[in-house]
């Protein structure tokens, strides 16, 4: 198992819009799968982040919510 206390789990995002990024991956801790990914910041100031291994429509999109 890799220690992930400083490993950088999502990489090589290039910003394609205001609040949108594409062409990134990003890791999944969980089984050690690396994904395709594309996120958003919406205007309530969440993260959105779409991971797919192959085809986008059958990804997953998960939340991300800024603790403060």
């Amino acid at each position: 198992m890799r220690p992930l206390l400083g490993l950088a789990i999502v990489h090589g995002l290039h910003r394609t819009g205001e609040r949108t990024w594409e062409d990134g991956k990003i890791y999944n801790p969980d089984d050690g799968v690396v994904c395709n990914s594309v996120m958003t910041i919406h205007a309530d100031g969440t993260l959105r982040v779409r991971a797919c291994v192959l085809v986008p429509l059958l990804g997953k999109t998960l939340v991300w919510t800024r603790v403060r």
